[in-house]
Protein backbone atom coordinates (compact mmCIF):
# COMPACT_ATOMS: atom_id res chain seq x y z
CA UNK A 1 0.00 0.00 0.00
CA UNK A 2 0.93 3.57 -1.16
CA UNK A 3 -0.64 6.43 -0.34
CA UNK A 4 -0.11 10.50 -0.60
CA UNK A 5 -2.11 12.66 1.99
CA UNK A 6 -2.04 16.03 1.39
CA UNK A 7 -3.38 19.09 3.71
CA UNK A 8 -3.34 22.47 3.73
CA UNK A 9 -4.46 25.20 5.90
CA UNK A 10 -4.55 28.75 5.80
CA UNK A 11 -5.21 29.80 9.44
CA UNK A 12 -3.00 32.91 10.89
CA UNK A 13 -1.97 31.44 13.84
CA UNK A 14 0.42 29.01 13.60
CA UNK A 15 -0.82 27.17 16.27
CA UNK A 16 -3.90 27.05 14.66
CA UNK A 17 -2.24 25.78 11.38
CA UNK A 18 -0.81 23.06 13.50
CA UNK A 19 -3.79 21.96 14.56
CA UNK A 20 -5.81 22.16 11.33
CA UNK A 21 -2.94 20.27 9.70
CA UNK A 22 -3.28 17.09 11.67
CA UNK A 23 -6.84 16.88 12.16
CA UNK A 24 -6.69 16.79 8.22
CA UNK A 25 -4.00 14.43 8.52
CA UNK A 26 -5.91 12.34 10.70
CA UNK A 27 -9.32 12.42 8.45
CA UNK A 28 -7.67 11.73 5.50
CA UNK A 29 -5.25 8.77 6.39
CA UNK A 30 -7.92 6.43 7.62
CA UNK A 31 -5.67 5.97 10.79
CA UNK A 32 -2.46 4.95 8.93
CA UNK A 33 0.40 6.33 9.90
CA UNK A 34 2.59 8.35 7.88
CA UNK A 35 6.29 7.21 7.26
CA UNK A 36 7.55 10.82 5.68
CA UNK A 37 6.45 14.45 5.28
CA UNK A 38 6.68 17.43 3.22
CA UNK A 39 6.10 20.65 4.41
CA UNK A 40 5.83 24.01 2.99
CA UNK A 41 5.29 26.88 4.99
CA UNK A 42 5.43 31.12 4.46
CA UNK A 43 7.45 32.75 6.34
CA UNK A 44 5.41 34.43 8.92
CA UNK A 45 5.23 31.18 11.21
CA UNK A 46 7.18 29.64 13.93
CA UNK A 47 8.96 27.19 12.40
CA UNK A 48 9.67 25.18 15.42
CA UNK A 49 6.39 25.17 16.34
CA UNK A 50 5.02 23.65 13.00
CA UNK A 51 7.85 20.62 13.26
CA UNK A 52 7.26 20.22 16.98
CA UNK A 53 3.52 19.44 16.44
CA UNK A 54 3.81 17.27 13.24
CA UNK A 55 6.29 14.93 14.97
CA UNK A 56 4.71 15.01 18.50
CA UNK A 57 1.69 13.35 16.26
CA UNK A 58 3.66 10.91 14.24
CA UNK A 59 7.14 10.34 16.05
CA UNK A 60 9.67 8.51 13.78
CA UNK A 61 7.86 10.69 11.07
CA UNK A 62 10.85 11.58 8.41
CA UNK A 63 10.24 15.44 7.32
CA UNK A 64 11.82 18.00 5.08
CA UNK A 65 10.49 21.56 4.26
CA UNK A 66 11.35 24.68 3.53
CA UNK A 67 9.62 28.16 3.42
CA UNK A 68 7.94 29.42 0.60
CA UNK A 69 6.08 32.80 -0.72
CA UNK A 70 3.21 31.35 -1.71
CA UNK A 71 2.23 27.50 -1.43
CA UNK A 72 0.47 24.73 -4.12
CA UNK A 73 -1.86 22.11 -3.27
CA UNK A 74 -5.07 20.16 -4.82
CA UNK A 75 -6.37 21.53 -1.86
CA UNK A 76 -6.84 24.55 -1.90
CA UNK A 77 -4.93 25.46 -5.19
CA UNK A 78 -2.54 28.56 -4.90
CA UNK A 79 -2.57 30.35 -1.18
CA UNK A 80 0.34 33.23 0.27
CA UNK A 81 0.66 32.87 4.08
CA UNK A 82 -0.73 29.13 4.11
CA UNK A 83 1.35 25.35 5.36
CA UNK A 84 1.03 22.51 2.85
CA UNK A 85 1.40 19.55 4.43
CA UNK A 86 2.03 16.35 1.74
CA UNK A 87 2.14 12.78 4.01
CA UNK A 88 3.29 9.75 2.68
CA UNK A 89 2.05 6.32 4.17
CA UNK A 90 3.56 2.75 3.29
CA UNK A 91 3.92 -0.28 4.44
CA UNK A 92 5.82 -1.26 1.48
CA UNK A 93 8.34 1.86 1.09
CA UNK A 94 11.15 2.79 3.16
CA UNK A 95 11.57 6.79 3.30
CA UNK A 96 14.75 8.41 4.76
CA UNK A 97 15.94 12.35 4.67
CA UNK A 98 19.24 14.15 4.80
CA UNK A 99 20.46 17.38 5.27
CA UNK A 100 22.39 19.58 3.03
CA UNK A 101 23.89 23.05 3.98
CA UNK A 102 25.05 25.62 2.53
CA UNK A 103 23.65 24.42 -1.01
CA UNK A 104 24.65 28.12 -2.21
CA UNK A 105 27.96 28.00 -1.67
CA UNK A 106 28.59 24.22 -2.70
CA UNK A 107 25.46 22.53 -4.56
CA UNK A 108 27.29 19.46 -4.61
CA UNK A 109 28.55 19.27 -1.66
CA UNK A 110 25.91 19.76 0.41
CA UNK A 111 23.57 17.24 -2.68
CA UNK A 112 26.39 14.75 -1.79
CA UNK A 113 26.52 15.52 2.10
CA UNK A 114 22.64 14.69 2.34
CA UNK A 115 22.67 11.82 -0.06
CA UNK A 116 25.43 10.29 2.43
CA UNK A 117 23.09 11.42 5.60
CA UNK A 118 20.15 9.63 4.20
CA UNK A 119 21.93 6.27 3.33
CA UNK A 120 23.64 6.11 6.54
CA UNK A 121 20.38 6.03 8.07
CA UNK A 122 18.58 3.44 5.31
CA UNK A 123 21.85 1.13 6.33
CA UNK A 124 21.60 1.96 10.02
CA UNK A 125 25.35 2.30 9.72
CA UNK A 126 26.29 4.32 12.11
CA UNK A 127 28.65 6.37 13.42
CA UNK A 128 28.45 7.68 9.97
CA UNK A 129 26.98 11.05 10.33
CA UNK A 130 28.61 13.28 7.90
CA UNK A 131 27.27 15.89 10.44
CA UNK A 132 30.20 18.19 12.01
CA UNK A 133 29.73 16.97 15.71
CA UNK A 134 28.41 20.94 16.08
CA UNK A 135 25.48 19.86 14.82
CA UNK A 136 24.13 17.01 16.11
CA UNK A 137 20.92 15.11 14.32
CA UNK A 138 18.10 16.85 15.35
CA UNK A 139 15.01 18.85 14.89
CA UNK A 140 15.64 22.00 17.08
CA UNK A 141 18.87 22.00 15.47
CA UNK A 142 17.98 21.67 12.18
CA UNK A 143 15.71 25.14 12.66
CA UNK A 144 17.52 26.60 14.82
CA UNK A 145 20.68 26.60 12.27
CA UNK A 146 18.07 26.89 9.09
CA UNK A 147 17.03 30.21 10.92
CA UNK A 148 20.45 31.03 11.92
CA UNK A 149 21.52 30.93 7.92
CA UNK A 150 18.58 33.81 6.97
Amino acid sequence: MFKVVIDHSEDIDTEDFVEDLLDQARDDRDGDEPKAGVLFACVEHDYQQLVDGITEAFPGIELIGCTTDAELSTVLGFAEDSVTLTLFVSDEVEFVAGVGRDVSKDPMGSLATAAKEASCQRNHSWPCSPRPASQPSSTNTTVEVIEATD
